[in-house]
């Protein structure tokens, strides 16, 4: 069996411990990089040390207590960064609440999770106002932007130093004569319902000037709550995942142990912060590795692909759906600038492609320099994709164009990687050897090798909050973690993920069919965008898959430029047909979908950007 380990452990605890242990020569080094409205708002290590110290001195001094529930909503920004690793630094629960919810989803979770007070941004305080009335657990507002209405409107209405009104213009002064006053209370902030960000700052930094530096009386535990984390379940209400300091620290000391990482690396978050995965590979593992992380609050190519060369981004957490648009947005653009870029293009991917297979080198870096420039990629060590499997075809491809692209797997409740490729540990199909301070097993497997998946280990959730019959159902009593998630192991130690229990097809016959198998088979078509397939009744065969299918419009759109030609929906559907039975021909016939659905629409998505399969199930 391979090990993945490249280097040693750093056996770091707790998020207090990792903020007061960076090292002394990194702390002039940039720790967060984001985009405002005015360019880059840069915040060196030593900075974030002095933000997390001041803020937490100042939620403590307004009656914020160990282990209280601290929700944190908005896109992605330092604001946000920095207000996560402030509340767990004290000793209370960070609640990343999902920005794609709805208003009733949202508030079934902060109603739910004990939530006393919730930092945001403005554009999503709107959101979470329009339940206001019904959320009386929560007594405060920290409004991230500096312009908020409420937040200004507030403070003016709610300041004691009777030196006027807070407005935009005159923030930068009024903002710290506030704060300066609050400090000397005995309970900053008490009447106030929308208080600035900016405002606990400078608070909390005047409370150490004057030497009242309440966090060192609070004392933190590796097995605290750190994180609560409210899965995106697709039936049922959501389950509330409970994380440690150990779990999250232990988990990213298991990535840097697989993983070449250091503070020259540039983590550009585009993944919404809030989900487990991005929050450990865009927070907690370049903070404990000294990386540069710059969160982006957009997944707008006009927007991001900008801030990626501006910052020099070279590692990037995904997701398949990001990988799949970036690999085949490459080929429609190249299509629809003509038939002789089109054939250069693919002469050069073909020798690239040949060099790769044949020798193991990768000669794309050199012949696809203005394909990684356009995309802002200049730096790119790697893409590291979470959440489900890439099609081979696409990782084969982004390779030969030297787009680096590693996956891994894992879930909220294992913190959330329990397994992953790496740039010289990589096999096709896999998702990769088991980080090197976790076990992983094939519980009961078949004669194929699959089995469900079993996870042990420090990065295994403490348990679901306030479910602990559901907790006993998925950690059995030997600590294994049971995800529900069928998948081998090779000789080597590798991990193939082969599906999910519940969406296993059964036909008639008793043949078990993977979906995902399948639907990574339909994902190589040019002409596809989007795919699910599930299990539809037949009155002889029983169970047979089905497949649901968005077309590559942007490909089609190119193809009718180069062919001068309108293709109809009847045309569209008799392409991807062809495709399909192209792409089915080595499958066995009972393996191979037995009707097809076009969707004139993107398939509908949980925020984490997986398809909700769900709504397609069959209700026969």
């Amino acid at each position: 069996m391979l090990v993945n380990k490249v280097a040693e452990p750093r056996n770091v605890k707790t998020f207090r411990e990792m903020v007061e242990g960076f090292d002394t020569d990194k702390l002039h080094l940039p720790a967060l990089v984001g985009k405002t409205d005015e360019g880059y708002w840069t915040v060196t290590y030593g900075e974030l040390q002095d933000y997390v110290r001041y803020i937490g001195n100042a939620l403590l001094k307004m009656g914020v207590k160990k282990g209280d529930k601290i929700g944190l909503i908005g896109e992605n920004r330092n604001e946000w960064v920095i207000s996560y690793v402030a509340i767990v630094y004290i000793g209370a629960t960070v609640i990343p609440l999902d920005i794609l919810l709805s208003s009733e989803e949202t508030l079934h979770i902060v109603r739910n999770s004990d939530a006393g007070m919730i930092f945001c941004s403005s554009a999503y305080l709107t959101k979470l106002l329009e339940n206001r009335t019904m959320m009386k657990n929560i007594e405060k507002f920290i409004v991230f932007d500096k312009d908020d209405p409420n937040m200004l409107k507030d403070m003016s209405a709610k300041c004691k130093d009777k030196k006027g009104a807070l407005t935009p213009g005159n923030f930068a002064l009024r903002v710290n004569e506030i704060a300066d006053y609050e400090a000397e209370q005995k309970t900053p902030y008490k009447e106030y319902e929308f208080p600035s960000f900016f405002a606990l700052y400078r608070t909390g930094k005047r409370m150490i000037q004057n030497h009242e530096n309440l966090f060192e009386k609070q004392k933190i535990n590796p097995d605290d709550i750190a994180a609560l984390i409210f899965t995106s379940g697709t039936t049922g209400l959501p389950k509330g995942v409970m994380l440690s300091h150990y779990n999250l620290l232990f988990n990213a000391d298991g990535v840097q142990m697989s993983t070449a990482l250091s503070s020259d690396d540039h983590w550009a978050v585009l993944l919404p912060l809030h989900h487990t995965y991005p929050s450990m590979m865009g927070i907690v593992v370049p903070l404990l590795t000294h990386g540069r992380i710059i969160p982006i609050g957009s997944l707008k190519t006009n927007v991001f692909i900008p801030i990626l060369a501006d910052t020099g981004a070279s590692c990037i957490p995904a997701v398949p759906v990001l990988i799949e648009k970036i690999y085949k947005g490459v080929f429609a653009k190249v299509k629809a600038k003509g038939i002789v870029t089109s054939i250069v293009f693919h002469l050069m991917f073909a020798i690239s492609k040949f060099f790769y297979k044949v020798f193991k080198v990768k000669i794309g870096k050199a012949l696809f320099g203005s394909v990684r420039s356009g995309l802002g990629l200049n730096r790119l060590r790697f893409f590291v994709s979470g959440g489900g499997p890439i099609p081979k075809a696409v990782i084969d491809g982004m390779e030969v164009l030297s787009l680096v692209t590693m996956q891994g797997y894992g879930l909220s409740e294992t913190s959330p990687v329990a397994a992953s490729t790496t740039p010289t540990l990589n096999r096709a199909g896999s998702v990769g050897l088991p980080l090197p301070n976790i076990e992983v097993m094939i519980d009961h497997p078949d004669a194929n090798g699959n089995g469900e998946i079993l996870i042990k280990g420090g990065s295994v959730m403490l348990g679901y909050y306030k479910m602990p019959d559901k907790t006993a159902e998925v950690i059995d009593k030997n600590k294994w973690f049971h995800t529900g998630d069928l998948g081998k192991i090779d000789s080597d130690g590798y991990l193939f993920i082969t599906g999910r229990i519940k969406n296993i097809i059964v036909t008639r016959g008793g043949k078990n069919i993977y979906p995902e198998e399948i639907e990574n088979l339909l994902l190589q078509s040019e002409y596809i965008a989007e795919a699910v397939v599930i299990g539809k009744h037949d009155a002889e065969k029983g169970e047979v898959p089905f497949a649901i299918v968005y077309p590559n419009f942007e490909t089609i759109s190119a193809m009718e430029q180069e062919l001068k030609k309108a293709y109809t929906e009847e045309d569209i559907e008799a392409l991807i047909r062809k495709d399909i039975r192209r792409l089915t021909a080595d499958l066995a016939s009972y393996k191979v979908p037995q009707g097809l659905r076009i969707s004139p629409e993107e398939l509908p998505k949980t925020s984490k950007r997986t398809v909700k399969r769900f709504l397609f199930e069959d209700k026969k």
